[in-house]
């Protein structure tokens, strides 16, 4: 492993001088900078991370849990958190709860042995505020994404899925649909919970005989809507739109709908949430309702930023809007 000691004696400089350049810190000259520089060059010179946060208490790291790194959605998350972090020290380290409360406890507990600078946290568990505090026992930064973090105590990140939610089940109602199915995410999850209470607020305040509808609760999934809408369809259910959980949900339902003959949206009307990559390029193209996903991820991670510079205080809940892109499907 190559030393301080041997870029100092390649470059000529003392190894005050090669730490400073290291550190970025101190006045060094132009001239024994560039020395510096070609010597850890040459000879491939990496600082010993680990010494360091010994030294400043720091381990640079930032712990990351969202429910799973592997869905688009937490892909697009993860992207503008990275982006949050472009050119400074700290590292990401993800992990994945899959939104099991117990995997979501034992995660953090794990980033907060590795000495974590801070954590951002996407959990879909309802943890109390006395398990919050549990958790997270000593003096850390910590920004909560997709949920009010006050009652906790925490700075928070969140998009507003009720008001997203009327959004979707409003444009069914005003392009004439009267007989919705809403095929609902877990009811374990608080947005799936919100879009749940927006779809029958939305229908009670309308002229739509509340009868004529229904929900059917099911996971995030492409097969939770293809089984679903397949099975609408054999029972001979009357429907004329389904209001989809999410856009995975959505794809399920077209290619029931497809394989029944059915066309979209001529005979049956959809509609997504989340509008994700693929919702563009179904066809005919989901109507769907867009989270500003990306722009949540890059906003939680400036606020982190803020908080371990100390410049920011507690108690702030920043709420993202939901808006309606409009395509094809309704």
């Amino acid at each position: 492993m190559v030393t301080i000691k041997q870029v100092s004696a390649l470059s000529g400089v003392s190894k005050s001088t090669v730490s400073r350049v290291i550190a970025h810190n101190g006045a060094v000259s132009k001239k024994s900078r560039k020395k510096v520089d070609a010597a850890i060059l040459e000879l491939g010179y990496r600082p010993n991370s680990f010494a360091r946060s010994l030294k400043s208490n720091k381990s640079n790291i930032v712990g990351i849990v969202v429910v799973n790194m592997g869905s688009a959605f937490y892909a697009e998350v993860l992207g503008g958190i990275q982006k949050a972090f472009d050119g400074s020290d700290k590292h990401l380290m993800v992990s994945s709860g899959y939104g099991d409360k117990e995997t979501e406890f034992e995660t953090i507990s794990s980033l907060i042995d590795r000495q974590c600078d801070g954590l951002l946290l996407f959990l879909e568990s309802d943890f109390s505020r006395d398990e919050i505090h549990k958790l997270c026992n000593r003096d850390i930064p910590i920004v909560l994404m997709g949920r009010d973090g006050i009652p906790y105590g925490y700075n928070s990140v969140q998009v507003d899925n009720k008001t997203g939610g009327t959004v979707a089940i409003m444009s069914l109602i005003e392009a004439g649909r009267r007989k919705i199915v809403h095929l609902a995410g877990p009811q374990n999850l608080a947005d799936a919970r919100d879009r749940l209470d927006s779809f029958w607020q939305a229908i009670e305040q309308s002229d739509i005989n509340k009868s004529h509808c229904c929900v059917i609760v099911g996971p995030y999934t492409e097969a939770f809507g293809y089984q679903s809408t397949k099975a609408l369809l054999a029972e001979g259910v009357d429907f004329d739109a389904i209001c989809a959980g999410d856009d995975e949900i959505a794809a399920g339902v077209y290619m029931a709908l497809r394989e029944a003959g059915k066309k979209i949206p001529e005979d049956i009307a959809v509609i997504g949430y989340d509008d994700n990559f693929h919702a563009r390029h179904m066809y005919p193209p989901l109507t769907s309702v867009c989270q500003p996903i990306e722009t949540l991820g890059l906003q939680a991670g400036k606020m982190l930023v803020t908080m371990m510079q100390g410049e920011q205080s507690a108690n702030i809940n920043m709420v993202l809007g939901a808006t309606l892109v409009e395509r094809e499907s309704i």
